[in-house]
């Protein structure tokens, strides 16, 4: 079977890796990257139509409340990159740990 370009053979083992949505190239350049002003509307988040994820209205609530009391109530506190860690998954992007930093803690510059 041709799939992609690749052959793939009878018996062959085929993972698809759902940690790889939104990172296609060649509609998504920068796929590794927050970009909202990107303009690209054809993001595999929550899925469309029947497969929709039902709890995507929840989810938006759920971080648009966080936003709202992140940028509230944190005045001026930031993520401390250096101790930010990153997971090691084939199967999901993100962060581990992801530490802030008070506005009293900051390095000065």
């Amino acid at each position: 079977m041709q799939f992609g370009g690749a052959t793939i053979k009878a018996g062959q083992a085929v993972v698809p890796v759902l940690a790889s949505a939104n990172r296609d190239i060649s509609v998504f350049p920068a796929g590794d990257r927050l970009d909202l002003g990107s303009g690209i509307s054809s993001a595999l988040a929550f899925g469309t139509g029947l497969h929709a994820c039902l709890g995507q209205h929840v989810a938006r609530l759920e971080i648009a409340v966080l936003l709202e009391a992140l940028f509230t109530q944190a005045k001026g506190w930031c993520l401390d990159l250096p101790r930010v860690v990153r997971r090691h998954s084939v199967l999901f992007h993100g962060l581990q740990a992801a530490p802030f930093i008070r506005p009293a803690d900051q390095p000065s510059v």
